[in-house]
């Protein structure tokens, strides 16, 4: 996908945060924001790096992905917004 990230693990929050969107990554210019979390792959639950690489490894370049992000807008409250992004797989990000 062309970022880098780590897993997050708190009850309610699980998935893949995004630390890093490379200016190659297909989510380069959709609505995906670093701190989003990844938790769905065209509709199939990650809760982990390994998971969203596993969802993905069936996919080609010029595959196109929906993924489900969770974005927390109150880390207070824990209050969230969820979006769906799609973007086209490259061979290289």
């Amino acid at each position: 996908l062309g970022i880098t990230g780590d897993d997050i693990t708190l009850t309610g929050y699980e998935g893949f945060r995004i630390r890093e969107i490379s200016d190659s990554s297909c989510l380069y210019g959709t609505q995906a924001q670093i701190g989003d979390i990844i938790t769905h792959v065209d509709g199939e639950r990650v809760k982990s790096r390994s998971e969203l690489r596993s969802a993905l490894s069936s996919r080609e370049a010029g595959d196109t992905v929906e993924l489900t992000l969770l974005r927390i807008t109150n880390s207070r409250t824990g209050d969230y917004t969820t979006l769906t992004v799609s973007c086209t797989l490259s061979a290289n990000g």
